[in-house]
C-alpha cells in the first residue's frame, strides 16, 4: 500500500477512536432486599450457664448472636440498646423468662420475633488449654408464642502456651464462635414466600411455595396483609408434600387464616 494511503487510513482510525461514544461499565448487581426483610426481630439477653458464673456470659453471648443476625440481613434486627430500654419497663422476669414474659417485651419493644437463647455450658479445660461455650437458640413468634426456629452451636477457643491470654480472652473468644454456629444452624432452612391454597379442616391448610420449599417438620408464618400493614395470624406446621401443595396444621393462631394470606418461611 502506497505510503500516502497508509497516513490517509491511520488518520480515519483516530478520527473513529477519538469520536466513538464512551460506555459506562455497568453497575454493580443490588443484593435483592429480602421478602422476610419486614420482620422485626429482638435479641433478648440469653440465660446464664452455671459453670461460668458472675461473667454476664450470656449477655456476651446475646450481644455476638445480634451482631451475627444483623449481618445475615434476614430480618430488621432491633438495637440491644431499644429492647433493653423496653425490659426496663416490666416486671423483672424469673431465671427462666416465660414465653409470656418475652410476648410482653416483643410487645413493648415493637418486635415480631423474639430470639433467645440459654448458654447450656462454658468449660474451661485446663489440661487442653482450651475454652468451649454450647449454646441454643430458639425464635419464637410474638403474636402466637410458638417457637419458629431453632439451632445451636459450639465454639472452641485454644490457649497458645508460647503467649497465654487471660482465661476471659478466650471465653469471649469461644462465645463468638458458639454465636456465629448457632446463627448459621438457626438461618440454615432457606426463607420463603407462597399462599394459603385451600383450607381442607378446621386446623388443616394446603400451602403453595413457589420457591423455598418448606420442608416437614418446618413452621410457616400466615400473615394477614390488608391497608399496607402486615401482622403474623397464625403458625403452621408442614406434615405432608402432595399433588395439591405442602398439607399443614395450624398449631396456633389469633385469627383465621383465609384463602390467599401469605405464608412465609422466616
Amino acid at each position: 500500500m502506497p505510503l500516502a494511503a497508509k497516513l490517509t487510513l491511520l488518520a480515519a482510525v483516530a478520527v473513529l477512536i477519538t469520536i466513538a461514544p464512551c460506555f459506562a461499565a455497568p453497575a454493580a448487581a443490588v443484593p435483592a432486599t429480602p421478602a422476610t426483610s419486614w420482620l422485626t426481630a429482638a435479641v433478648v439477653d440469653f440465660v446464664d450457664s452455671v459453670s461460668y458464673p458472675n461473667h454476664r456470659a450470656g449477655w456476651r453471648a446475646a450481644e455476638w448472636t445480634q451482631a451475627a443476625l444483623v449481618k445475615a440481613a434476614r430480618w430488621t434486627m432491633i438495637s440491644r440498646d431499644k429492647v433493653r430500654l423496653a425490659a426496663s419497663g416490666l416486671p423483672v422476669p424469673g431465671p427462666l423468662p416465660s414465653t409470656a414474659d418475652l410476648q410482653r417485651l416483643a410487645d413493648s419493644a415493637g418486635a415480631n420475633l423474639i430470639v433467645s437463647g440459654t448458654l447450656r455450658a462454658v468449660t474451661l479445660d485446663s489440661s487442653a488449654a482450651s475454652v468451649t461455650a454450647d449454646l441454643r437458640l430458639e425464635v419464637i413468634d410474638a403474636a402466637t408464642g410458638e417457637t419458629v426456629l431453632t439451632g445451636a452451636g459450639k465454639g472452641v477457643a485454644k490457649a497458645d502456651r508460647a503467649n497465654p491470654e487471660p482465661t476471659d480472652v478466650l471465653v469471649e473468644d469461644a462465645l463468638h464462635k458458639a454465636s456465629d454456629a448457632a446463627v448459621t444452624a438457626l438461618l440454615l432452612p432457606k426463607s420463603g414466600t407462597g399462599s394459603v391454597l385451600a383450607r381442607t379442616g378446621s386446623q388443616e391448610l394446603v400451602l403453595g411455595f413457589p420457591s423455598g420449599s418448606p420442608k416437614v417438620g418446618a413452621r410457616v408464618l400466615i400473615v394477614r396483609a390488608e391497608g399496607g400493614e402486615r401482622a403474623i395470624i397464625a403458625v403452621a406446621e408442614v406434615r405432608k408434600s402432595t399433588s395439591e401443595g405442602l398439607s399443614a396444621l395450624i398449631v396456633a393462631q389469633t385469627e383465621a387464616p383465609r384463602l390467599d394470606d401469605p405464608a412465609l418461611l422466616p
